[in-house]
């Protein structure tokens, strides 16, 4: 590939947010190089096409692919019909809508993109649903053993011929939940499963919102343990296996707290994951790191209590989002930053901001900047220095985001600088994708940022060869950089955009 392809792929690259956190490995992320601001959102979705209000799932996230943004609602006709949503990313048209299984629990479950095979996963009910991305046609069905509640599904993209989902379903208390490996791929001689036939399952003991984690052919998973008897746990297991397979190796949580909630694979090796705890202060639960390869820990420090996943930034700091108000917690983004064999915290951001103004020790509602949530996953923007996170309703659990926010992550939270934008109305689990910030709340499903090129000219519903085909011969939606004139311009960000995973692909590096 030339040099010049080279930066035009970069200049032009319409980079997704597939899955929770970014991608299969949870780092969560982005590419955007600049802070879109909050002020005016480039469109906002509240009702179907028919006028009827959608309410957008409380605590769930949004998923983007090159052309199209999805997240779970509901509309009342006649009775709640729970849905997914497919709007346009350009101007938040609908596209399509389809019912799906209701959510089990109050289930805060983020659709998954497979770019690969243009679907989108939904786990919902007791089952993981694959769709086409361009009409929500049903592509395949699997029923699992239990509900799931709480864990979005992930998709592998470096096990070529035999990717895989997945997902694990619910037993919050109890010892029997699982882990279930669900094939994507178009079935053939070395693959000889059906997309969406169950490869295997692995029983891990109890678990509520473990979203699994994979990188470089394994799969992380976390669970609550043994509940009452034995601490949270992270298990590593081969993505390849054919069969159940037995764990690589098992990590026991030293403090005897639980994992709720999803853990992160860096490219570095490193493990990050955070646990729960039911009672005590902000500092009651624990951050820790494993090494990816042997599940060697090499750090435990005590953080306020989360589902979230760790967000690791540049310099070794590691953001998270926790707590809410009220339990011996609050509503926090807590600062850690890794030292090797060690980790402290920077900063928390109720603490950096608390004026005591009862003289009652308590950071009581209104004496301090509420920020993050105990089930809100933050972005990262671009080098690390921007984080967009949402704020937890004063509700508490999953009663959803009262504010979006961006936070400058260089500064001190006590600093005038550091809030960067802030915007009310939405603030749940974001995504970054392009140029462009998306997020939902009970003002509607809102994008912010530019628009972004339209490189479906031939409004199919995917970016592909045939996009081309009809630029060149003079069809569809040709003024594919919206700059109101159709120049060679045009051609050249389609064409960089259709070869934008060529590089990633040759090198075996694709997300």
């Amino acid at each position: 590939m030339s040099l010049l392809w080279i930066l035009a792929a970069s200049a032009f690259a319409q980079p997704t947010w597939p899955a929770l956190g970014g991608g299969a490995s949870h780092e969560s992320r982005s590419t955007l190089a600049s802070t879109p601001s909050l002020v005016a959102p480039a469109w906002t979705r509240s009702a179907d096409d028919q006028g009827r209000a959608i309410t957008w799932n409380a605590a769930s996230g949004v998923v983007v692919s090159r052309d199209v943004v999805l997240a779970l609602g509901s509309i009342v006709n006649g009775m709640t019909q729970h849905r997914l949503w497919c709007l346009d990313r350009f101007d938040g048209g609908v596209r399509w809508s389809i019912i799906v299984d209701a959510a089990n629990l109050s289930s805060w479950s983020t659709p998954t993109i497979d770019e690969r095979r243009s679907t989108v996963l939904v786990a919902a009910g007791s089952t993981l649903t694959a769709y086409t991305l361009n009409s929500g046609t049903q592509q395949w069905r699997t029923a699992l053993q239990a509900p799931i509640v709480n864990a979005s599904p992930i998709v592998t993209h470096d096990l070529g011929l035999a990717d895989r989902a997945f997902i694990t379903d619910y037993d919050g208390f109890g010892a029997g939940a699982r882990l279930y490996c669900i094939n994507v791929a178009p079935s053939n001689a070395a693959n000889p499963f059906e997309p969406g036939a169950i490869v295997w399952s692995v029983m891990i003991g109890a678990a509520s919102g473990n979203t699994p984690a994979a990188r470089d052919g394994r799969v992380y998973v976390s669970s609550v343990g043994d509940w009452g008897f034995a601490p949270g746990q992270i298990m590593c297991l081969d993505a390849r296996a054919t069969t159940a397979p037995s764990p690589l190796w098992t990590f026991d949580n030293p403090s005897g707290e639980s994992f709720f909630g999803g853990a992160c694979a860096t490219k570095d090796g490193a493990i990050f994951a955070a646990s729960y705890a039911f009672y005590g202060s902000t500092l009651s639960a624990n951050l820790i790191k494993l090494d990816a390869r042997t599940g060697a820990m090499k750090w435990s420090t005590p953080c306020n209590r989360t589902a979230s996943i760790p967000v690791p930034l540049s310099g070794g700091r590691i953001a998270l989002s926790g707590g809410l108000q009220g339990y011996g917690t609050v509503p926090t983004l807590q600062l850690f930053v890794d030292h090797g064999a060690s980790a402290t915290m920077l900063w928390d951001s109720s603490l950096e901001t608390w004026t005591d103004s009862n003289s009652n020790g308590s950071r009581d509602v209104g004496e301090f900047v509420p920020l993050g949530g105990w089930h809100n996953q933050p972005v990262a923007l671009s080098d690390g220095t921007r984080l967009s996170l949402g704020t937890i309703a004063s509700g508490g659990d999953v009663s959803g985001y009262s504010t979006l926010s961006i936070v400058n992550m260089s500064v001190a939270p006590s600093s005038a600088s550091f809030v960067v934008a802030q915007r009310g109305g939405v603030g749940a689990s974001p995504a970054a994708a392009g140029s462009n910030l998306y997020s939902l709340g009970t003002a509607g499903l809102m994008a912010f940022g530019p628009p972004p090129a339209r490189c479906d000219v031939n409004t199919d519903g995917r970016v592909d060869i045939d996009d081309l085909y009809a630029w060149e011969q003079g069809g569809g939606t040709r003024d594919v950089n919206r700059d109101g004139n159709v120049t060679s311009e045009d051609r050249d960000t389609l064409i960089a955009e259709l070869r934008r995973d060529e590089r990633a692909d040759m090198e075996g590096t694709r997300r």
